[in-house]
């Protein structure tokens, strides 16, 4: 089965509002510690991510049929489960309203994933050569398992997107803080 590449933690509780309850899933590294330690590399996990979420993609809808999106697919919310070797996929959004278009669906969730992958190097000295060998490994995966090829161009213009709207976040955080200050 494929989607044995991944695994969701299952729900034990929810209060139909605002309050869900996980099961504890044991011996696992969020994808962040693996990369800080340059483990992620060696052992195909970045190939193992790519393939998950193609394969993510290609099977898995919603109930009205319209694709999945994670929304926040980032080196946070997936893990490695070292005894079973599966990546496991935390904090799912599924929005319908991000997922119209398959194409922007698969290219938003691409997009937080790299853009996760870069922001945590900005601290080295040459983060360039590391970002491109984790992004080629990540979306040649992908682009195997779905067995189409990713429309690039698209794909730079959600990361960009995506890296301004964090931009003007911050911005607007900045703003109301001098206001604060000024009062």
């Amino acid at each position: 089965n494929k989607t044995d590449w991944f695994y969701t933690p299952q729900i034990i509780h929810f209060n139909g509002v605002d309050i869900i309850e996980l099961e504890r899933i044991s011996n696992i590294s969020s994808l962040r510690d693996l990369l800080e330690l340059e483990i992620a590399i060696e052992s195909n996990v970045l190939t193992k991510v790519g393939k998950a979420l193609a394969i993510f993609h290609k099977e898995l809808a919603i109930i009205d049929k319209q694709n999945c999106v994670h929304g926040d697919f980032n080196i946070i919310n997936v893990a490695y489960q070292y005894d079973t070797a599966r990546i496991i996929v935390f904090d799912w959004c599924l929005n319908p309203a991000l997922s119209n278009s398959r194409q922007y669906s698969r290219l938003l969730d691409m997009a937080s994933f790299l853009r996760a992958i870069l922001l945590q190097l900005t601290s080295l000295k040459r983060p360039s050569m590391l970002w491109r060998q984790r992004s080629v490994q990540f979306l040649s995966a992908y682009e195997q398992e779905a067995c189409e090829k990713i429309d690039y161009s698209s794909l730079w213009a959600w990361l960009r997107f995506l890296q301004l709207r964090c931009m003007l976040k911050q911005f607007k955080q900045r703003k109301f803080i001098s206001l604060l200050n000024l009062s």
